[in-house]
């Protein structure tokens, strides 16, 4: 894998869409991973709150607008956990998608809703997240924007494939804060479990009403930590050279336009995201090795490649 004149020996892997970089953005959603040559990437972390899509509400062959915002609605749930006398709060601005959440509202029947371990009669705030993928009901923020933790993931669970479900007991106050977060189970990961107490933290919600009042409620999330796995196209060998430019496939790249071509090149073999396993020269990642580097990361993102497409594994021998 050594080049002339670059670095090698610390070898660092970068998971490349390679098609994609040059023509699309970034899906993500998961796909089964090669079995030879697993690459993983975050993939968005949704609470418990998500109760499915409402899809099938719309009309057939609905042409969802270029601009919306969720649908607010109001829900009258029993300590049973009927819902009853569903009612729009907020219009997102469109009658067929409003009227598909008044029906994908109705009817349901969720877990009971807790204050102080017993269930009560309660009128909550949901919304139908017309601008999310997947069109689906849940309890909103105050702005009507979905609680969410995209960017959640640690660093070093990605590196290490860790996995898991983190359940979190919270009491919701009457200001629609969340308040008092207990992990109640473990995902089997430290970091985890502490990035779901830190997304529990930014959490807001409506608050809960009872006879018109507002009430504070108990509610278990419950956050599912995965890894997209996408499907591996080709493995690009590239070494960075001395001054930051890039050498694959016996040639030498500086130029950004000039890369491009050339990824897109590789990206016509095979259109499905690659792996590029990028190598440095010398015992040590030194001053001088991280610069050339950073140069040759700038090149890629200026050839349509954004850093955040890369998945790295630590480096060996850092000082």
């Amino acid at each position: 894998m050594s080049r002339r004149g670059g670095y090698g020996v610390v070898a660092l892997f970068f998971m490349l869409s390679l098609a994609h970089a040059v023509a699309q953005p970034e899906s993500t959603s998961g796909q089964p991973a090669n079995a030879q040559q697993p690459v993983v990437k975050p993939a968005s972390t949704r609470p418990s709150d998500d109760l499915g899509t409402c899809d099938r509400y719309l009309p057939v062959n609905f042409a969802l607008p270029s601009a919306v915002v969720t649908t607010l609605v109001s829900l009258h749930i029993s300590p049973a956990g009927d819902v009853s006398n569903v009612a729009i709060t907020r219009s997102s601005g469109n009658r067929d998608l409003d009227k598909a959440a008044l029906a994908c509202a109705s009817g349901l029947h969720l877990a009971p809703v807790l204050a102080a371990g017993e269930p009560i009669d309660v009128v909550l705030v949901g919304g139908v997240f017309w601008g999310s993928r997947s069109h689906s009901l849940g309890f909103p923020s105050p702005s009507g924007e979905p609680n969410l933790c995209n960017d959640a993931y640690p660093p070093l669970a990605i590196r290490l494939n860790q996995e898991g479900t983190t359940a979190v007991s919270v009491r919701v106050a009457t200001d629609g804060s969340v308040q008092n977060p207990v992990v109640t189970q473990s995902s089997g990961y430290a970091a985890l479990d502490q990035a779901s107490l830190k997304c529990v933290a930014s959490y807001r919600y409506f608050p809960a009403t009872q006879n018109g009042q507002p009430v504070a409620i108990d509610r278990t999330l419950n956050f599912a930590w995965r890894l997209a796995h996408p499907p591996l196209g080709p493995v690009v060998e590239m070494s960075v050279e001395q001054d930051g430019s890039l050498f694959i496939e016996g040639q030498r790249f500086s130029d950004s336009d000039a890369l491009k071509t050339k990824l897109a090149e590789v990206a016509s073999r095979n259109p499905r995201p690659g792996v590029c396993l990028i190598a440095m020269q010398g015992a040590s990642f030194n001053w001088a090795a991280l610069q050339a580097l950073s140069h040759a990361t700038a090149l890629l993102k200026a050839a349509g490649v954004p850093t955040g497409r890369f998945c790295t594994v630590p480096f060996a021998g850092m000082h």
